[in-house]
């Protein structure tokens, strides 16, 4: 009797030491958290790599934290930025996010990242040739001032949708500049007995994205010598375009603009590759892909955000944290990302990959994009982007929808940004736009009617 409850006891002891053992090892895991936008089927995908990470590496915990909004049209990067700064204010943020240029400068501004240039050329960091297999454009927007602050994760690339049954249809072609894209849009507008329009040529929202694009096409650069430089010929024509073919209603000006292009509603729409996946799988008609129409330049112009550490994470949170942006960026998974989301790699090597190679023979329209990576440029990366996007996307709004006349739009826009720019407390080493490779020389902008 006395043997069997020294046995129970015996048992019991190494249970307890056996639980204790295990208590020690969990607390040992260094626990991260990763705040990010993406949301649905990009969302998932990201948890599915962060999944990966976590059952490879026991000493680490990724908690992937969503800071968006569940609402459909929602703008899930303006909660993840609110969301930061509310954070930083409570000096308690996370030990990474997802981060635009411009909130980089921000961030920057307020010592409140670590620069990632540390890690990279530290004891586990990129190799130089590792370092240069990330694309050039990618990686340059990451080095704010010529340090290294954050790296490139989810990319995106604009491009010009457009329904290529119809196309097929009226053996028509892509347009390659603006003026083109004005005719074929008339060409392609279509109205019913009662002259309502059935099908307009193009859709987008009417804000800054669309005026951007045609501004940046015609060479346009957003400041020069600390000022706003868009009150100009360039920003004129630009904005003398997109009313043109709002009130010639050739232009179907909508912020739902994808489903207005996905019913069939409009024959182009310009996006970013991220939309790609879900305009393939929701339209009824072959969706083509095309370059962004240039006149001065190469349309490469990218999007979406980098990865950044915050100083606020424990030395040990910090070198967790690298260790987990140097798995997620190796090629092989940039690969995988960029096929289940519609971004583009990060990594050059990636594109050889036999994951994006097979994407890419499944989805032969996505190498459009690509061949544009080499010209690729953002927008600016000053901190008070966000304002000074708010500023003009709500004037040209009100231009291009006739509220209010381009010359008083363009100047309102720019007294306004000259204003914010005046308060800068951040450093000026920061570069709003990279020198233009013009194609050709400026030629006079072709008349645009002002009806």
């Amino acid at each position: 009797m006395m043997r069997k409850l020294f046995r129970n006891i015996a048992f019991s002891f190494a249970v307890l030491m056996l639980l204790a053992s295990c208590s020690k090892i969990t607390r040992k895991k260094t626990v991260i958290t990763f705040w990010n936008a993406m949301k649905g089927s990009r969302g998932r995908a990201l948890q599915t790599l962060v999944n990966q990470f976590n059952q490879s590496h026991p000493r680490i915990f990724v908690k992937a934290v969503f800071k968006g909004s569940k609402a459909l049209y929602a703008n899930n990067y303006s909660v993840l930025i609110r969301d930061l700064l509310l954070s930083l204010k409570k000096k308690d943020p996370p030990t990474m996010a997802q981060v635009y240029e411009n909130w980089t400068a921000q961030f920057i501004g307020a010592d409140a990242i670590v620069p990632l240039e540390t890690f990279v050329h530290g004891k586990n960091g990129y190799t130089p040739k590792e370092l240069h297999d990330f694309a050039p454009a990618f990686l340059k927007s990451n080095e704010p001032g010529g340090v290294l602050w954050t790296l490139p994760f989810n990319k995106s690339l604009y491009v010009l949708y457009y329904n290529k049954t119809l196309f097929n249809k009226m053996g028509i072609k892509s347009p390659d500049t603006w003026d083109n894209l004005l005719v074929l849009a008339q060409k392609l507008t279509l109205a019913g007995k009662n002259k309502k329009i059935i099908r307009y040529g193009l859709t987008d929202p009417p804000n800054e994205n669309l005026f951007n694009l045609i501004f940046y096409a015609l060479g346009g650069i957003y400041f020069k010598h600390g000022k706003a430089d868009f009150n100009s010929e360039k920003g004129d024509y630009a904005l003398r375009m997109m009313r043109q073919m709002a009130s010639e209603k050739i232009f179907l000006p909508d912020y739902h603009a994808i489903h207005a292009f996905i019913q069939g509603k409009a024959a182009m729409y310009i996006a970013t590759t991220a939309a790609f996946p879900y305009l393939k799988s929701r339209s009824k008609f072959q969706v083509g892909i095309a370059p962004v129409p240039g006149e001065l330049r190469s349309m490469g112009l990218f999007a979406g955000t980098n990865l950044a550490v915050f100083k606020n994470a424990t030395p040990s949170q910090q070198k967790a944290a690298w260790v987990f942006i140097k798995w997620l960026l190796k090629p092989v998974r940039s690969a995988w990302w960029a096929a289940h989301t519609g971004y583009v790699p990060v990594r050059i090597s990636a594109l050889r990959s036999p994951v994006f190679v097979s994407y890419l023979k499944k989805n032969p329209e996505f190498e459009v994009p690509l061949h544009e990576l080499p010209n690729a440029f953002t927008d600016p990366r000053i901190w008070a982007w966000e304002s000074i996007r708010g500023i003009v996307g709500q004037e040209v709004e009100a231009a291009t929808l006739r509220r209010i006349g381009i010359k008083k739009a363009l100047k309102k826009a720019a007294e306004e940004t000259n204003l914010l720019l005046a308060q800068s407390p951040v450093n000026d080493r920061i570069k709003a736009m990279p020198s233009v490779k013009a194609k050709k020389k400026l030629k006079a902008p072709s008349p645009v009617s002002t009806k």
